[in-house]
């Protein structure tokens, strides 16, 4: 006790407390010096080293809530603090999506606290954090081959054979590997393309910039994960209490009242992970093209927690060749002039991926590429996901898609026919020459090899696109179920060129206005370039056309489309337009005219609708004005500051009163037969 009477801070007092087994007054200690005066800015150094210390008090007295809060405190401070990761790892159960991040961060920054990147085994690792590290990677390890049973194989870190794709898609969790020698941590690039070499494939980033050499390594053939280092979810702060206990129902900074499962949910650190803590991933300045670029070389590799950026000149990142696999989860691409991911040839998987503010597509999928998305989010950028060229497989689970200049979603397969033919020479989606080119060439690609395109949307919510919500067109195959669309100009689902489409349990809602969106104008340039007739039902069609409809079936010859089950809010007489077969649009004459022409559609298959007027849907212009609005007045805050303001002004008020008046998805679904309703 006398070293505990010598000690004169806190931290101090607390240390001798602990080494003495005293854990409930070390507890106290430490939540002394988390109490600054008022007066004093407190060192965040400090605060971290008694965050730190006093979850390992807690531990001892089996309080694994109250540890777990102060290491996730502590981590907003330090991520790089291998004894908070290692001290949370413990707190948590084993199955808890944090804990594998948290064990692996554990080992690798410490069996690397001098810099380097060697996957070697460190001397550091005690026995504790091997036995944590075991009971965690078998945990990791069954869930999945839960998973991969549930997916078709398919695995975070793990390679499956490239003619059985995932026919689900579960939330994917790190899977460390069995051998923790294989773990690393590195602070640059250099250092990530040392580790790979030696054999690591799970490689911890520390926070900074790192400036990559575009394509990714190649290691020794094995499937790998970068991670940036893991940031869980801060706990929310309570009142300090009147005085600290072993079991405190409140505490101080760093605790929280919830239970071992309920801090941080979804794993790889899915809260906002401070800017000191942030990984970019950059081109080369001068000779660089994409962030990342995965090729046929390279085995299947995992991004997770990075910010990619590209020269400006390419997308920021690149999927290319038929065997080429790319996962992203917890990746940004923001406030970029290019495309966000570029799909060509290869399969690219995206979880709680962010794209936002970009000048071309958030994502372009095209030549034989494959997309498979979850939890995207995608705002304000020129288009938001783009199928076509040849695409051949596009699957979006539970995204949102807001406010894109263009179409939010674009589905277009390879089928043409002289009248299509003629109607691509109105609307090309580019924004530069070079695009063009690799648009043609696409276009080019798809035609020559006949490749069918299909597209599943489950739970996904696209609103306030100025160009269509979802474009389905030139023979793709789409299924939207249990989808939002709101506030689309001109349609909120426009179907033409001989697609399948099936449209089921959706909620549409259609601004009553007319549109203002760009299309028009090259609409008319394409119906005058089909020659007299069709300029006449151009003009036939008439002011009721130019207003905005929730879905709009062009001429789309002997495409099926079902629209079954679903909600539209707005006046009925544009929730469902079919051009060719509406009275309104197309006289006898006109309809006998355009079918000569080669232009006709086979009637919709149209059931079990419910329709809702009387609810006010802003439009996408007003949405686009509110949030530019915003963004404006936010211009001296963070980027985080900026994004948060235009979001709210762009969706407050938006939904509320239609989300209210509309029967909800779920209620939808339920009234779908059974052979209508999808899994997942």
């Amino acid at each position: 006790m006398a070293t505990t009477a010598m000690a004169t801070t806190p931290r101090a007092r607390g240390n001798a407390l602990f080494v003495a087994g005293d854990y409930a007054a070390a507890v106290a200690s430490y939540s002394e010096g988390l109490v600054p005066p008022v007066s004093t800015d407190p060192d965040k150094d400090e605060v971290a080293l008694l965050l730190c210390n006093r979850a390992a008090a807690y531990l001892e007295l089996g309080n694994k809530a109250a540890a777990a809060a102060d290491c996730r405190a502590c981590l907003q401070l330090q991520p790089c603090s291998f004894k908070a990761h290692f001290r949370l790892a413990r707190a948590l159960l084993p199955s808890h999506p944090d804990a594998a991040p948290a064990i692996a961060a554990a080992l690798a920054l410490s069996s690397s606290s001098n810099g380097g990147s060697s996957p070697a085994s460190s001397p550091s690792w005690t026995p504790a954090m091997l036995e944590t590290y075991a009971a965690i990677q078998r945990a990791s390890s069954a869930a999945a081959i839960t998973r991969g049973n549930n997916t078709g194989g398919m695995t975070t870190n793990a390679s499956r054979p490239q003619s059985q794709p995932p026919q689900h898609w579960q939330h994917q969790e790190l899977c460390l590997p069995e051998d923790p020698n294989r773990l690393a941590a590195a602070s640059n690039w250099s250092q990530v393309e040392s580790a790979l070499r030696q054999g690591a494939t799970l490689v911890i980033l520390r926070p900074g910039s790192y400036t990559t050499s575009t394509i990714l390594p190649t290691g020794r053939g094995l499937p790998y994960t970068l991670m940036a280092v893991p940031v869980p979810a801060p706990p929310t702060p309570t009142p300090v209490p009147e005085s600290a206990s072993s079991t405190p129902t409140s505490t101080t900074i760093g605790s929280t009242t919830s239970s071992n499962h309920s801090a941080s949910n979804t794993g790889f650190g899915a809260a906002v992970v401070p800017e000191a803590a942030l990984v970019e991933l950059k081109s080369t300045p001068v000779f660089g093209t994409h962030a990342i670029w995965a090729t046929a070389r390279q085995p299947p590799v995992t991004l997770i927690g990075m910010r990619l950026v590209g020269s400006g000149r390419a997308a920021a990142a690149c999927v290319s060749d038929p065997e080429a696999e790319l996962q992203l989860v917890h990746c940004r691409v923001e406030d970029y002039s290019e495309v966000g991911l570029l799909v060509v040839g290869g399969r690219a998987r995206l979880e709680h991926c962010t794209f936002a503010r970009l000048a071309c597509q958030a994502v372009e999928v095209r030549e034989g590429g494959e997309l498979e998305a979850a939890w995207l989010h995608v705002s304000e950028c020129r288009q938001g996901v783009s199928a076509y060229g040849g695409a051949r497989r596009l699957v979006l689970k539970h995204c949102r898609i807001l406010r894109c200049a263009r179409e939010g979603v674009l589905a277009a397969g390879t089928y043409s026919n002289a009248a299509t033919e003629i109607q691509e020479t109105g609307y090309r989606p580019v924004s530069s020459k070079s695009q063009a080119r690799a648009t043609e060439t696409a276009r080019e690609w798809g035609k020559a090899h006949g490749t069918q395109l299909d597209a599943l949307l489950v739970g996904c919510e696209i609103a306030h696109c100025r160009v269509f919500g979802i474009s389905a067109d030139s023979g793709a195959s789409l299924v939207a179920q249990g989808c939002r669309l709101e506030g689309n100009d001109p349609y909120g689902v426009f179907v033409k060129g001989g697609t399948d489409a099936t449209i089921v349990a959706c909620q549409v809602l259609v601004a009553d206005a007319v549109s203002q969106s760009e299309w028009w104008k090259h609409m008319a340039a394409s119906h005058a370039a089909m020659g007299p007739g069709a300029a006449a039902l151009s003009a036939g069609l008439g002011l009721q056309k130019q207003r905005q409809t929730g879905v709009q079936v062009g001429v789309n010859f002997g495409g099926c489309v079902n629209i079954v089950g679903n909600a539209f809010a707005g006046p009925q007489q544009l929730a469902i337009v079919e051009e060719m077969h509406d009275s309104r649009m197309v006289s006898a004459r006109e309809k006998e005219m355009s079918r000569r022409m080669g232009m006709w559609s086979k009637p919709a298959v149209v059931e079990k609708n419910s329709f809702h007027a009387g609810i006010a849907v802003r439009t996408a212009t007003a949405v686009a004005a509110a949030a530019d609005k915003a963004a404006k007045a936010a211009t001296k805050g963070t980027t985080r500051d900026r994004d948060g303001a235009a979001s709210t002004a762009a969706t407050s008020g938006a939904s509320s009163q239609p989300s209210a008046l509309l029967p909800s998805i779920d209620t939808l679904l339920q009234r779908l037969p059974a052979w209508l309703a999808l899994e997942g």
